[in-house]
């Protein structure tokens, strides 16, 4: 079971390779130590350089893993999303207490929108 070792601004998990590991691949053999990342989300952080194998970087996610490898992974801090509303000219068609229908102003326009 790979150890979380924090710092202020990242996690780093380390994990240890036995018999039971030999041939299979990097990406496989730390996403099933990590269930909380996606085998996708692994492949990512070890291709922009955030594992190390040996103390030594390692970008190769079909690295064939052997008995004994000691293996680090480097969450980098969360990036915080930059999403804000943005005003849409909506025109109201219809509305009652339980409906309302909606038409994409553009739409008056000539263009079509689907939702």
């Amino acid at each position: 079971m790979p150890q979380p070792n924090k710092t202020p601004a990242q996690e780093r998990f380390t994990a240890e390779a036995d018999q039971s590991h030999e041939g299979q691949r990097l990406d496989r053999f730390l996403s099933e130590r990590l269930p909380n990342l996606s085998r996708t989300r692994v492949q990512t952080l070890i291709r922009q350089g955030h594992a190390l194998r040996g103390g030594a970087t390692i970008e190769d996610v079909k690295y064939r893993v052997k008995p004994g490898d000691r293996f680090e992974l480097t969450l980098p801090p969360a990036v915080p999303s930059e999403l804000g509303a943005e005003s849409i000219p909506l025109a109201i068609v219809y509305e009652d207490d339980q409906l309302i229908v909606l038409v994409d102003d553009s739409e008056r326009n000539g263009l079509r929108t689907e939702f």
